[in-house]
């Protein structure tokens, strides 16, 4: 499967045309083809877009499977580049208080693919996916070097980014009751419910599955 992505990939030429820094990069893109392929979803729904890069390639990943998933994303703005809206449906909203209803409960059951860095929309996003028995998310920036372990910024403030630190690891050390949120434990956790592991490419995948599809 590895040969077949990474051939694939080649050929849309991805790293020159979006780069690999702070989108999905080939590692990250193979592991979310083998989980839509293993696991193929009744909807895609992205939190956290932007360019569409990740988009992007989310969508080329759908149509080489042949999945007849729907993609949604969400974000506060429309500046996408890469995707047409014909391919995805863009929403325009901040989903922080409104996960269950507008994402869970909306589209039922799938894939989400989370890059939004806000502390309470990180954690509401993943309570309401502990809680939920049908979804499985994969969530960028969860390396160990992109979390700075005495965040000076409040949890309120949405201006996160590499040089502030992310909350990613914070949230799921907090949830599956991790002390530190750099330790090694943190990235291969099973409880009754759900498996969490985080994999070490250059940002740190973090993929949460119900333990039903182990």
């Amino acid at each position: 499967m590895w040969k077949a992505y990474r051939a694939f990939s080649k050929e849309k030429h991805y790293a020159t045309l979006m780069g690999e820094r702070k989108t999905l990069c080939i590692e990250e893109a193979f592991i979310i083809y083998v989980i839509l392929s293993l696991f193929p979803p009744k909807a895609i729904v992205e939190i956290g877009t932007q360019y569409g890069k990740s988009t992007r390639r989310i969508i080329d990943i759908k149509n080489l499977l042949r999945l007849e998933s729907n993609i949604v994303c969400f974000d506060i703005a429309n500046q996408v580049k890469h995707f047409n809206p014909d391919e995805a449906r863009l929403m325009l909203k901040d989903v922080t208080l409104t996960f269950q209803e507008d994402v869970l409960k909306t589209y039922g059951s799938g894939f989400i693919y989370f890059d939004a860095h806000p502390y309470h929309l990180i954690k509401n996003a993943v309570h309401g996916i502990i809680e939920n028995s049908d979804w499985i998310i994969a969530m960028h920036d969860c390396g160990r070097g992109l979390c700075n372990p005495r965040m000076e910024q409040s949890k309120d403030d949405p201006n996160i980014s590499s040089l502030t630190g992310h909350w990613e690891r914070h949230v799921l050390a907090e949830i599956f009751g991790i002390s530190d949120p750099l330790s090694p434990a943190l990235e291969d956790i099973t409880t009754t419910t759900h498996a969490l592991k985080i994999f070490e490419t250059p940002h740190g995948l973090a993929v949460i599955t119900p333990k039903h599809h182990l």
